[in-house]
């Protein structure tokens, strides 16, 4: 074949025949080397002033859109680890770090909050319930505090030898704690889900060895509980014969069914975002699918939490690589072989 057809051949090849791409987001990166106080971060929190707080292994630090202000154990912390954040009052939060202690920070300034039996169990999450109290979700268990002290909930049904402990992370709907024990050392067992009425004091505990690792509360108030391999919701009827069943997960999000569900959100517009090994899925209010990996610009690392900012945007915290803020959710067709990262 002569070299001038050949030529012709592959221009045309060139301006008609699209090249292999890549779906390309716009990411704004942020790590030590902008002032993050550590890369391995965990999860992230933003006040009514619009600050963002972003727990790390090495500390907290608060961006206020311009700069980072960090605290770590030279700042009064009794650890670098901070579980919760919680917002309490006018210019004053909540710290909860991974240790016997508790925190205010107010005008900048970390302060110690003493109770008054000077007892605190490690809490992972502090969460204000409908009746007007907030409950430590704790390692050693479930607690209310009263006034100014941690007050012990027995957390025990007719099958448990022992109080329920390590437990990581709850949600509460119509008047019941969803409770999720620790992966690693939970009791009853490890990953067990857990609930518990506020009204009548009962507890049922799932029944089946299946290790729990998310849950999450839908836009249509179904409770969603994900697992290794798959994503179900409760069935909140079946509660009410003392049974806990899970359910197909309801039209749109029937495609999450199947992928594991280690770390769920939802966004404002009821989409749906599931962190995976490979990168992160989003699945729309109509079905649609969208997916966020290296090759489309998401910085690698595993993604431990997914939030939405007052401005709608969506930030990752990312277990190895700081934190990114989708900017854009419009794609950006470039060469496939060219996945430079922000």
């Amino acid at each position: 074949m002569p070299v001038k057809i050949l030529l012709y051949i592959f221009v045309w090849l060139w301006l008609c025949v699209p090249a292999s791409t890549a779906q390309q987001y716009l990411f704004a990166r942020y790590t030590p080397k902008n002032g993050l106080v550590n890369g391995r971060t965990r999860f992230l929190y933003q006040d009514s002033k619009g600050r963002l707080y972003i727990s790390t292994f090495g500390g907290l630090s608060v961006y206020d859109g311009s700069r980072f202000t960090n605290y770590t154990t030279d700042d009064g912390l009794v650890t670098n680890l901070v579980n919760d954040i919680v917002e309490m009052g006018d210019d004053s939060l909540w710290i909860i770090p991974n240790g016997k202690a508790l925190y205010c920070l107010v005008h900048g300034i970390i302060r110690n909050i003493r109770t008054s039996d000077n007892f605190y169990p490690v809490i992972n999450q502090l969460i204000k319930c409908r009746d007007g109290s907030y409950y430590a979700i704790a390692d050693e268990g479930l607690f209310r505090l009263e006034k100014d002290r941690f007050v012990k909930i027995p957390l025990t049904d007719e099958t448990s030898k022992q109080p329920a402990c390590f437990l990581i992370k709850a949600i509460e709907w119509n008047r019941q704690l969803y409770i999720l024990t620790d992966p690693s050392l939970g009791t009853p067992r490890t990953g067990a889900l857990l609930v518990y009425n506020l009204d009548t004091r009962k507890l049922l505990i799932t029944g089946k060895p299946t290790t729990f690792y998310s849950l999450l509360q839908s836009p249509s108030n179904d409770i969603l509980v994900g697992t290794a391999t798959s994503i179900r919701k409760i069935d909140l009827p079946a509660l009410q014969h003392n049974e806990i069943r899970l359910l197909p997960l309801p039209s749109p999000y029937q495609a999450a069914s199947s992928i594991p569900g280690y770390y769920m959100f939802f966004d404002r517009s009821r989409d749906l975002w599931i962190s995976t090994a490979k990168g992160i899925i989003k699945i729309g209010r109509e079905g649609n699918e969208q997916v966020f990996n290296t090759a489309s610009g998401l910085p690698a690392g595993i993604n431990n939490f997914i939030f939405e900012d007052r401005e709608n945007n969506i930030w990752f915290a990312n277990a190895q690589n700081g934190i990114a803020k989708l900017a854009n959710q419009q794609v950006q067709l470039t060469p496939g072989n060219d996945p430079a990262l922000p």
